[in-house]
């Protein structure tokens, strides 16, 4: 998903304040502590050791407690959805609050979208959209409206329709024109000069090779060049460079449920030039997987983590990708497999992954990849149990995740606080 990440003072100083105040509690909850807690003075004590030298001891020992306490991460519940959700989008608004929109519900295909409002903690319905859909993809564009493309109605039907959302009106309203093709389980990238980027995804009748452009300045949409695999339930990025990375998905020939001669989950990637339109082949993933997560990471690598093997089995592994040598290498796995998770780039550079599916069912645990060690890290769970659910994160740095099914479809939110 397309993020603007505009940073507002006030929310910055918000966040200082609280976390002042987090550490003054703290302080004071370790200056009250039983005296058989504190640290003793020894009894082989040299007598030219100061006096003061044990109160320094204890404020240090103090100060690493705090820090220790200041870096436990926690999940709290928000605000609830008006509508239970899956399958849908969350995107940030220029105006700091969250949109989300479309979904399924395990029966309905939805057309409601509603607003996630960072200073009251509440959701609101916005406009509907003009046509229900899930599994489909959203942008915010630099204009400050939100795109979404494509999607599924069911029974396997993809669209070529495509809406922006206005946060002035809270409308929305079709493009100019359709697509150039139907598609689902797609990715849209919004590209440095503007436009964006749609590759791939499912007709509903095969899985395409195909990407087309909308193009912001006439609203219009025109297809680029093909790719040189067909592919869906892939990830895209975008490279510092302005290219794009798209790695990983499945792909078939034949007619998806008629005449399946093979389905093969990839392990190859390729780069679109965004001033070209050309598609090259990078470096292959170690591992070939698809509903996996990417992450451009600050150092202008990408983290690829998790996903579904070539067996259906979910994959623990992750991988980093370097663009300056088109090659991928192996890194930490993930304590947990899971596919159908999120990712997210936190202020701190590390990125969090929260629930998804694993080999026992829908997962709860959440991890943090540490980008100096290249290590995961449990962090606290989450509230519920979540898969197919979507993420963002705000400007003060938290991050909001929302909808997703466990055994029911999940209508809470909760909120991440950490680094």
């Amino acid at each position: 998903m397309e993020e603007c990440w505009l940073m507002n003072r006030s929310y910055q100083h918000q966040a200082l304040r609280q976390l002042h105040h987090l550490h003054h509690q703290l302080a004071h909850l370790l200056l009250r502590q039983p005296h058989h807690q504190l640290p003793l003075q020894p009894h082989h004590q040299p007598a030219h050791q100061p006096a003061h030298q044990p109160l320094r001891q204890l404020h240090h020992q103090q100060h690493q407690q705090q820090q220790q306490q200041l870096q436990i991460v926690i999940w709290s519940l928000t605000g609830a959805l008006n509508v239970g959700r899956y399958l849908h989008t969350s995107t940030l608004l220029t105006n700091t609050k969250v949109l989300v929109g479309g979904g399924f519900n395990g029966t309905i295909v939805i057309s409601s979208a509603e607003l996630y409002d960072v200073s009251t903690s509440k959701w609101t319905l916005t406009g509907n959209l003009n046509q229900a859909r899930y599994a489909h993809q959203a942008s915010i564009l630099t204009n400050g409206m939100v795109l979404i493309s494509g999607g599924n109605v069911g029974s396997s039907t993809c669209l070529n329709s495509a809406e922006l959302y206005n946060s002035s009106t809270g409308n929305w309203t079709l493009t100019n024109q359709t697509m150039t093709s139907y598609r689902c389980m797609h990715t849209s990238t919004l590209l440095l000069n503007g436009n964006v980027l749609l590759v791939g995804g499912s007709s509903g009748i095969s899985i395409l090779n195909t990407a087309e452009l909308y193009q912001l300045s006439t609203g219009t949409w025109a297809s680029t060049n093909v790719l040189n695999s067909a592919r869906a339930n892939h990830a895209a990025s975008l490279l510092t460079s302005g290219n794009v990375l798209v790695s990983g998905g499945y792909s078939s020939t034949g007619l998806l449920g008629i005449l399946f001669t093979s389905n093969v989950v990839l392990n190859s990637a390729e780069l679109y030039n965004s001033s070209s339109g050309s598609w090259t082949v990078t470096g292959s993933l170690n591992i070939a997987r698809q509903y996996h997560t990417a992450s451009v990471l600050l150092n202008g690598m990408v983290l690829v983590s998790g996903g579904q093997d070539t067996n259906s089995n979910p994959l623990n592994s992750a991988e980093l990708y370097d663009p300056t040598i088109g090659k991928w290498t192996l890194t930490g796995n993930m304590s947990t497999a899971r596919m159908y998770h999120t990712a997210t780039v936190l202020l701190s550079g590390n990125v969090l992954i929260s629930g998804g599916y694993g080999s026992n069912g829908t997962i709860k645990t959440a991890e943090v990849y540490i980008v100096s060690s290249r290590t995961w890290t449990f962090t606290s769970n989450l509230t519920n149990r979540r898969y197919q659910h979507a993420a963002s994160r705000l400007i003060d740095g938290r991050v909001l995740v929302n909808g997703g099914i466990n055994s029911a479809t999940v209508l809470n939110t909760e909120l991440y606080y950490g680094t």
